[in-house]
């Protein structure tokens, strides 16, 4: 986002929170495992980055805009209602 430079440990973090996505949704009823890339699942593999870009561009506009922060809190509170 912006100017920042994705690094090493910040890959890392994305690529294990997709492989938890994945073995969660792997895992059947009774442990077996069904894992099958359908566009549900592929949807759900993208979660985790969606996720992790909101926090980035979170953090860029609240660079941008600090007195804005209890507004901006209030909208998250009201999207996730």
């Amino acid at each position: 986002v912006g100017e920042r430079r994705i690094g090493v440990r910040a890959a890392a973090s994305a690529a294990l929170a997709v492989a938890g996505v994945a073995a969660l949704e792997g895992i059947g009823l009774g442990g077996a495992s069904s894992l099958s890339f359908t566009p549900g699942f592929l949807v759900l593999l993208l979660q985790p980055f969606a996720f992790g870009f909101s926090y980035l561009r979170i953090e860029s506009l609240m660079l941008a805009s600090p007195g804005d922060a209890v507004p901006f809190a209030a909208a998250q509170l009201l999207s996730t209602a």
